[in-house]
């Protein structure tokens, strides 16, 4: 009898144990996998954000990409990582096909002086249709040569897109003296159906000599 009190009550035990710790070891693992869920979408949209920039030779470096799934989203579609970044991309797809260009920003580069220039570099990769990246800077062309280069303020957007642009960090390259490269670093962020994405971009505008001034060559 005392054996099977003992037995009885190392079950209570265990059940007791179970219970008291079970609840919050659940809400542990429902956090976790959400947070796990979110981390493996942002892996996967950004190899595709990789894939789709090796062809656009004015994007230097991208990423990596930081998504985050609203609730009612993973809810809504499963939590399979694949599938939820197949349907996110899909909705970023939409979004990009269904805007318009603004005809008065078509021309990519803007001549406001002698040496005064606007880099202006488009992205349409396929995620958020941000219009015009643009970085203004001043230059001066002696003898088929550049110069006395100088950026001008911090880059903007500009243009018809839900794409929001903050700028990080400007500077010049030149591989030759007829050449210069204006490179812009920022942050790209939005917000669409099913979460917000945001994620690092640095973009290069091509400047080639043209007689005394520069012109921008579209890569």
């Amino acid at each position: 009898m005392n054996k099977l009190q003992s037995t009885i009550g190392s079950t209570i035990i265990i059940i007791a144990s179970f219970a008291i710790f079970s609840t919050p070891a659940y809400a542990e693992q429902n956090y976790t996998s959400n947070e796990s869920i979110n981390n493996a979408v942002s892996s996967i949209v950004s190899k595709e954000f990789n894939n789709r920039a090796q062809h656009d030779p004015s994007i230097a470096e991208i990423g990596p990409v930081t998504v985050e799934l609203t609730q009612t989203f993973i809810q809504e579609n499963g939590t399979d990582p694949s599938q939820l970044a197949d349907i996110f991309l899909h909705n970023l797809d939409n979004i990009t096909t269904n805007n318009t260009m603004d005809e008065k920003f078509n021309s990519p580069l803007i001549l406001r002086g002698t040496q005064t220039y606007s880099a202006c570099v488009s992205i349409f990769l396929m995620q958020i249709d941000i219009k015009w990246i643009c970085q203004d800077f001043r230059a001066s062309v002696l003898n088929g040569a550049v110069t006395n280069k100088l950026m001008l303020g911090t880059s903007y957007d500009k243009g018809i897109g839900i794409g929001a642009w903050s700028h990080n960090r400007n500077w010049f390259e030149q591989p030759t003296s007829k050449e210069l490269d204006a490179n812009y670093k920022g942050n790209v962020s939005a917000v669409i159906k099913g979460g917000s994405i945001s994620y690092p971009l640095t973009v290069m505008a091509i400047f080639d000599v043209n007689a005394s001034n520069l012109k921008q060559h579209f890569q």
